[in-house]
């Protein structure tokens, strides 16, 4: 503390000067300990106490600036911070007085007397540790307040009220909030008059006041309308760190002292408060007021004298929550209650829910009015934008010690980070109070992926297994998780050429091989059909095989499937045949005509062979038979050649039966087959079968034999009867003419006239003449046993000779039957 200032004012130095030259011990209100009341706002020493240095935390002092404005650092409980209040900011609308409520109150911007503009305001809330006297008593509430002006050139009337409502200057010229009971006012008056005394008032609005109940109140009197006196003092009892302790006291700088804070005084003092430009004081609110000692606002403010009913000048206003509240939250599961899950991490989908516990603080007792909103983040620390999820009256809490407990509902939540913020939204007098931000991990859940390769339109299981190629298969998947949440998201079927799963896909499955298939609501997808038609190119068995993979989703990790092979077939074909005889016709069919393999045929007949290709594949066989014709009865040695002995049974052949196809072969001529020397010769068919996408080839019919027998003559004799006659003369003439022939059916030249034959001619050979029937007359004899005929010649003469007929000739044949051949 600096020495006296000699140029203070007489008044002053009878005030201070003792104090400042004498040393002491600087008790607050007023031997607690807590604060030093000492006329300058920097610190003695090593707090406690503490001193405005000590809440403003400054950077350097003088001048500051303060580093903990908005709280304490010291003891306090609440502190306003060191409010600053700019000329000419806010004073107050002429004619404005403390008998009014706030509600009639208005300020605007202009400016005041300069002894009555206030630089700055501070207050600061303690609780009594100790019993001093009879004045103080353990948990009294003790208020300290002070406040800086800009010059120090006249009286000083300053008031400081403490609200219990929350009390604000608003931007329109309005004061929001209002007067209630309990509201204290403590008047603090340092006139610089000759022979006027330093006054400290206390005041409570009171609504019971109508008006002052006489010239001379005394405490416990109404002092003015709607104002109380509670308490005063003037002269040195009046002033802090006097010898007469009381429960309300106040001070002002004596010397130029230094400013913790930024302040320039209007006389060109810069951070240095000028002497009478410091004011601080202190008051025991339990003690002058009592009863329910919380308040929401603290407001200095300059008046035109030490009237009750001056008019007032400047003020500074400030949030002052002597009675606190406290909000801390706790996550919780779904009715647990004691285990608090915040900064942990549970798994995606449980039940969980946000507690927040509000305490009220300070010395009142006060009921907390107002709401929780807890606010709901999907990201940590609470940043990014949240979504108020719950706003709960704090009413409808459950008391627990000195906490209300209000809840959200039980809510599920996907896999992720999460925070709540839960806020306490006063509609008392009490302070509005924000939690910590809490944090809480959702775990993503493990699943499991379970596949089944199926046929199509049938469920049971066909992995690992051999089927014939061609049928329709597809793959199923089942996902499971190991939580409550539905598990949506995708499964990527892939199917590759091989029964281990690796290598290259199948192109045509799918997109190069894979198949995304979202998952049903039961966790199941199944991929789209693939055709095994064509997969195997060779006869041998070949495999193929999935693999399934769920990706994930907000709740689940992914999973992998084990790899499922499947092997595929080729049906065996049934190959049938029949040799028939004739030629190829598209009536033909198997045992149509009759089957004459293992038989005989006779030279000179026409043959094919005919094939029936079935078996059970979902279509009918295709591909190509081959037909080999052998010169044998065993289907092996000389082949005979053939025009076409392949056979396509699509172009070639016919449907046969429900499943399968019938070809016929080339048409075989057996003529000339059987050698000369040989009676029969066996030939023989042999069928092969190609097979196609669905059969197996080489698969071949029996061998078929056929033998082909030369054919067995029968021989017979017949007799030709040709007549002639002889005609003869003497040697002189010859004779000329003709003959005429009679041919009758039995002997003796009677019975049947089967022929007259007349005017055959005679003819001469080798010196004689003959007349000889013709070929065209002659008789064959063909039956068998005994035939007879007989002929009559007769010569028909010429010039020289006479006719003359010859005697009947008699002409009998015995034939024997025919003779037949034998094999």
């Amino acid at each position: 503390m600096r020495a006296c200032d000699i140029t203070a004012s007489i008044k002053a130095l009878a005030l201070g000067c003792l104090f400042a030259l004498t040393p002491m011990t600087t008790y607050a209100v007023d031997e607690l300990g807590l604060f030093e009341l000492d006329a300058n706002a920097v610190e003695d020493g090593t707090p406690p106490p503490d001193d405005w240095e000590t809440l403003c935390d400054p950077v350097a002092v003088p001048g500051g600036p303060c580093q903990n404005a908005g709280g304490p650092e010291g003891g306090a409980f609440a502190f306003t911070g060191i409010v600053p209040d700019p000329a000419p900011q806010s004073i107050f609308d002429g004619g404005k007085k403390d008998i009014q409520d706030v509600s009639q109150w208005s300020h605007k911007d202009g400016a005041v007397p300069d002894k009555s503009d206030i630089t700055n305001a501070y207050a600061a809330a303690y609780l009594s540790g100790k019993d001093v006297t009879d004045v103080h008593s353990i948990g009294d509430l003790i208020l300290y307040f002070g406040a800086d002006r800009v010059i120090n050139n006249g009286d000083t009337f300053m008031g400081f009220w403490f609200f219990k409502d929350l009390v604000r200057a608003e931007n329109d010229g309005s004061f929001s909030g209002h007067h209630m009971p309990g509201d204290t006012l403590v008047l603090v008056n340092f006139p610089q008059a000759n022979n006027a005394v330093p006054l400290i008032q206390v005041v409570e609005w009171d609504p019971i006041c109508s008006k002052a109940d006489n010239n001379n109140p005394q405490p416990g009197d109404c002092a003015a309308s709607n104002l109380r006196l509670r308490f005063g003092a003037e002269g040195a009892g009046a002033i802090c760190n006097s010898d007469n302790p009381q429960a309300a006291c106040a001070i002002t700088n004596d010397m130029t002292v230094d400013s913790p804070w930024p302040y320039e005084s209007k006389d060109g003092f810069i951070n240095e408060f000028p002497f009478e430009t410091f004011f601080e004081g202190g008051i025991n609110i339990s003690e002058v007021i009592g009863g329910d000692a919380c308040f929401a606002s603290f407001m200095a403010e300059t008046r035109s004298s030490s009237s009750f009913t001056a008019s007032l000048k400047d003020f500074v206003i400030e949030d002052f929550p002597v009675c606190g509240t406290e909000l801390r939250t706790e996550i919780h599961e779904k009715d647990v209650h004691n285990v608090d899950l915040e900064g942990g991490s549970v798994d995606a989908g449980t039940f969980i829910h946000d507690a927040a516990f509000l305490k009220v603080t300070g010395p009142g007792t006060v009921t907390a009015e107002g709401s929780i909103v807890f606010t709901l983040y999907n990201a940590a620390n609470c940043t990014g934008t949240g979504t108020v999820i719950a706003t709960v009256d704090v009413a409808t809490g459950t008391t627990i010690g000195d906490e209300i407990r209000v809840e959200t509902g039980d809510t599920q939540f996907d896999a992720g980070a999460i925070s709540y913020l839960a806020e306490f939204i006063s509609t008392g007098i009490l302070p509005n109070a924000t939690a910590v931000c809490e944090n809480l991990t959702l775990n993503k859940l493990n699943t499991t992926t379970v596949t089944e390769i199926h046929k199509l339109g049938m469920h049971a299981d066909i992995t690992n297994t051999t089927q014939f190629v061609g049928i329709n298969i597809h793959d199923f998947a089942k996902v499971t998780g190991t939580g409550a949440p539905t598990i949506t998201g995708n499964v990527s079927f892939t199917l590759y050429d091989n029964a281990t799963c690796n290598g290259s896909p199948i192109a045509s499955f799918g997109t190069s091989g894979t198949q995304v298939v979202a998952l049903n609501g039961s966790g199941e997808a199944e991929t789209g059909n693939f055709d095994t038609t064509g997969y195997l190119t060779t006869d041998a068995n070949a495999s193929l095989s999935f693999k399934a993979s769920y990706g994930g989703d907000t709740n689940y990790n992914p999973s992998d499937a084990v790899c499922e092979p499947l092997e595929l077939k080729k049906y065996v074909p049934t190959v049938i045949t029949n040799i028939h005889e004739g030629t190829a016709n598209a009536g033909h069919t198997i045992g149509t005509p009759a089957d004459i393999q293992n038989g005989f045929v006779t030279i000179g007949v026409k043959i094919h062979d005919i094939v029936a290709v079935s078996g059970s594949a979902p279509e009918r066989p295709t591909g190509n038979v081959t037909f080999t014709l052998y010169d044998n009865g065993t289907c092996d040695g000389q082949v005979i050649s053939q025009p076409d002995p392949v056979k396509d049974l699509t172009a070639d052949g016919k449907d046969y039966l429900a499943n399968g196809r019938t070809a016929e072969s080339d048409n075989y001529d057996t003529t000339g087959y059987v050698p000369i020397t040989l009676t029969n010769k066996q030939l023989s068919y042999r069928a092969s079968y190609a097979g196609d996408q669905f059969y197996k080839s080489g698969v071949e019919a029996g061998c078929e034999k056929l033998t082909v027998n030369k054919r067995l003559p029968t021989i017979s004799t017949h007799v030709i009867i040709l007549d002639r006659a002889e005609v003869s003369g003497d040697a002189a003439v010859l004779p000329t003419g003709t003959v005429d022939f009679e041919i009758y059916k039995d002997t003796g030249c009677t019975g049947t006239l089967l022929q007259t034959i007349n005017n055959i001619d005679l003819v001469q050979s080798n010196g004689n003449l003959f007349a000889t029937l013709s070929d065209a007359n002659k008789r064959i004899i063909t039956a068998t046993g005994t035939s007879s005929i007989s002929y009559k010649a007769k010569y028909d003469g010429d010039a020289n000779y006479v006719p003359v007929t010859h005697a009947c000739e008699d002409v009998t044949v015995t034939l024997p039957g025919p003779t037949s051949a034998t094999l």
